[in-house]
């Protein structure tokens, strides 16, 4: 992943009780890997601000039953779509 996004400080990434975080700096991209396989359904990726306000997720648009793969996108999490 690789943001242009000043405001976002961390990423966490993962099933809820394995969930990895890790700093993230403009324009230089980071990683996120595991021993294991995880179903993509349950990453479930968020950007946090510096003092953890939670400011993206990485999802489909919600309220909706039909997704095309461009709508897989960072959305704000006070985004109601």
């Amino acid at each position: 992943m690789e943001t242009s996004d000043p405001k976002i400080a961390f990423i966490e990434v993962g099933e809820p009780n394995k969930r990895t975080r890790k700093e993230i700096k403009v324009d230089s991209p980071i990683i996120f890997s595991w021993d294991t396989g995880v179903q993509f359904n349950d990453l479930k990726p968020v950007a946090f601000s510096i003092d953890g306000t939670p400011l993206y997720e990485y999802r489909y648009p919600k309220n909706t039953n039909v997704f095309r793969d461009e709508e897989l996108k960072w959305y704000p999490v006070s985004e109601d779509k």
